[in-house]
C-alpha cells in the first residue's frame, strides 16, 4: 500500500479475538485496543477511518474448545489469539 491512497469502494472489518486466560474483562479491552492499534495502522498507510471497523471481541467467539476453566496446552490456546480481516466492497 502506498501512502495517500485512499479506498472508499471497501469497508475493512478488523476483528480481534483473544484466548481465555487471564480475566475476562482485561482480555475484552485487550482485544479493542489491538483492534484499534491495526486500525490505526492502515489510517496512516492512507485509508479513511471510515472504511474501518474495528472489534475487539476478547473471549466472546473462541476458536477452540479452550475457555475459561478447560486446561489446554499453550498450542491450543493460541489458536483463540486471532486476528481476522474482511473486506467488504460498498456498491
Amino acid at each position: 500500500m502506498s501512502k495517500g491512497l485512499l479506498f472508499t469502494f471497501i469497508l475493512i472489518g478488523v476483528f480481534i479475538n483473544t484466548y481465555s486466560k487471564n480475566v475476562t474483562r482485561a482480555n475484552t479491552i485487550l482485544s479493542q485496543n489491538r483492534a484499534k492499534a491495526i486500525a490505526n495502522y492502515f489510517v496512516t498507510e492512507g485509508i479513511r477511518k471510515t472504511c474501518l471497523n474495528a472489534i475487539g471481541k476478547g473471549e466472546t467467539e473462541l476458536l477452540s474448545h479452550c475457555k475459561n476453566g478447560v486446561i489446554c496446552s499453550e498450542s491450543e490456546n493460541s489458536v483463540n489469539r486471532s486476528t481476522i480481516l474482511e473486506f467488504y466492497q460498498i456498491e
